[in-house]
């Protein structure tokens, strides 16, 4: 949730974790800001 990282570099990081057999979990919030917690900017 990073607006510097484009969504294709996750899923370049996903890709790589699945060929070298990886357990991961990803969990996308496609509205969220990003941030998280009470300090978030509204």
């Amino acid at each position: 949730m990073n607006n510097n990282v484009p969504p294709y570099n996750t899923m370049l990081i996903v890709d790589a974790l699945i060929k070298a057999n990886k357990l991961f979990e990803l969990v996308v919030f496609p509205q969220a800001l990003p941030a998280f917690g009470t300090d978030a900017p509204t």
